[in-house]
């Protein structure tokens, strides 16, 4: 547990210092990526891939709550890309899904190209971009090509998303692991919702609640 602490730690800390960055409070950005950081462990399916893939509101909802300007955001937006493109390469299986997860990872790659601007890891992006079969190539060509190689090629994704933007760790929590991240999530929209309601707490308070939020101490 104390590894998983530790990662979840150093990934939702040290990108509280994007607030420095993007005009948003370091709460919020903190609650992003917590978020970002534990829905692959959490809630690991493919349903789940499409949900992320059809609306953000998974991710930003309770940043949100703690900041209403944030919103679009390159920086936040490449780290959602990637993570929700992960999730879906990784949960891929069988002939019915290899050809859509072609397609998605494609596109998806093509998305963050354009969203990024570092130059070590807009290389290492378009070195797997190009792995990639077009998308117009003949649809069992695309099929076979992700059977063979999907699984590989997201493990590739995962590793230049931890290098380079220090997301897409592999930490596997077990039972109790992810209970007490629910509990934790839960504990902190709580705090949220009572800043966020009629009750009456001094601009000094909210600041303390504020700081606290998703701030892990080891």
């Amino acid at each position: 547990m104390y590894a998983c602490k530790v990662w979840l730690a150093t990934t939702v800390n040290q990108h509280q210092y994007l607030s420095v960055k993007v005009p948003y409070k370091p709460a919020a950005v903190r609650a992003f990526y917590f978020a970002l950081a534990t829905v692959p462990a959490l809630y690991f399916a493919l349903s789940l891939a499409f949900n992320v893939d059809r609306q953000r509101t998974g991710v930003f909802l309770l940043a949100r709550a703690l900041d209403s300007t944030l919103d679009y955001n390159p920086i936040l937006e490449l780290d959602l890309i990637l993570t929700r493109t992960l999730i879906f390469a990784q949960s891929c299986d069988g002939d019915s899904s290899a050809y859509t997860c072609a397609l998605y990872a494609f596109y998806a790659c093509e998305h963050a190209l354009t969203l990024t601007f570092e130059p070590k890891l807009k290389q290492a992006l378009e070195k797997l971009y190009h792995q990639l079969p077009a998308p117009d190539v003949a649809e069992e060509s695309l099929k076979l090509w992700w059977q063979a190689n999907g699984l590989n090629w997201a493990e590739k994704l995962r590793k230049v998303m931890v290098e380079r933007r220090s997301i897409g760790y592999n930490c596997q929590f077990n039972e109790q692991q992810k209970k007490k991240l629910n509990q934790y999530y839960s504990a902190n929209q709580l705090l949220v919702d009572c800043l966020n309601s009629d009750c009456s707490v001094s601009s000094e308070v909210r600041q303390k609640i504020e700081d606290k939020l998703f701030s892990f101490k080891l």
